[in-house]
């Protein structure tokens, strides 16, 4: 953890940008719209992640999108969907991965709902710190059939939240899905992060053409000109996550194959996970029908 002098720590709370409160910034992932860091609070002297999100687009839906992930996630409690905790709007350049470059914009005219002053605003959103996500965990660690079970059934519950909350998540894949180990490597927590494709259900999305993940993606929403995501969006990316938690794969590059024969009917599981990737929506299962039937 971090530590400072007295004297120090109260110059950086009185200083007014939320951002002084965090230190030593190590980066960790990229979401659709921004990279996230770990970093330590001076206050409580705990740990983290922070998405950094630019604001300098001037299209008024990509801007528009922005925001709603935070206002979003600001009004969702539940046990497998990340803690929001606090969220920012800054100009200052801690938040910088060492792995990649950032180019700011020259042109900010858009920013007319902050200050058009400074070269570089972004969002900030303060949500807990999960150990890895299931993408790495998967290509670390030996899982048993009980923990992909257990990883899935509780990704189910997330979505089923969600959509009764009348909200599509859109991005399901193993990246956005966040776990924690015990000291015996046995996943104990399962939460959803990253809502930054996240809508009310039935409202088009124009990003999830530009953004979203191929191999997650559900391939009737790629087809249309205005994509408007359903509950039956998320049944898709659910039935891909569901394939591939129920084999253990050697290489990311194998996981990739058989995914894709799958998407095309090549290959079959012989269980509901089959029908959630149908091409006809009408024919894919709600939620409540795959929680019965897939249980922990």
């Amino acid at each position: 953890m971090y530590s400072e002098s007295s004297t120090y720590l109260t110059e950086r709370i009185n200083n007014k940008s939320t951002n002084h409160l965090f230190v030593n910034p190590t980066y960790i992932a990229s979401g659709a719209f921004g990279d996230v860091f770990k970093s330590v609070h001076l206050i409580d002297n705990q740990e983290y992640a922070i998405k950094k999100i630019p604001i300098i687009h001037q299209n008024l839906e990509m801007r528009e999108q922005i925001l709603q992930e935070v206002r979003l996630l600001a009004g969702l409690s539940h046990e497998n969907i990340i803690r929001y905790y606090n969220c920012w709007i800054d100009n200052r350049t801690d938040f910088i991965p060492k792995t990649k470059l950032i180019k700011d914009s020259a042109n900010v005219q858009s920013l007319d709902i902050i200050t058009p002053a400074l070269p570089q605003y972004n969002l900030y959103i303060q949500t807990e710190l999960m150990q890895m996500n299931l993408r790495h965990y998967l290509e670390r660690f030996e899982s048993t059939e009980k923990q992909r079970k257990y990883i899935f059934f509780n990704t189910l519950k997330a979505i089923h939240f969600l959509h009764n909350m009348n909200i599509v998540h859109s991005d399901i894949k193993p990246s956005n899905i966040l776990i924690n180990l015990n000291k015996k490597n046995i996943v104990t927590h399962v939460k959803l992060t990253d809502f930054g494709l996240a809508s009310v259900i039935g409202k088009p999305n124009l990003l999830l053409k530009y953004y979203g993940t191929d191999l997650y993606s559900d391939p009737i929403l790629l087809d249309t000109d205005i994509p408007i995501p359903t509950s039956k969006t998320d049944i898709y990316s659910l039935g891909i996550l569901g394939f591939q938690l129920k084999d253990v794969f050697s290489t990311q590059m194998e996981l990739i194959e058989q995914t894709n024969k799958f998407k095309k009917y090549e290959i079959k599981t012989d269980t509901i996970i089959d029908d959630m990737i149908s091409h006809d929506h009408e024919k894919r299962p709600d939620l409540k029908d795959i929680l019965q039937i897939i249980p922990v």
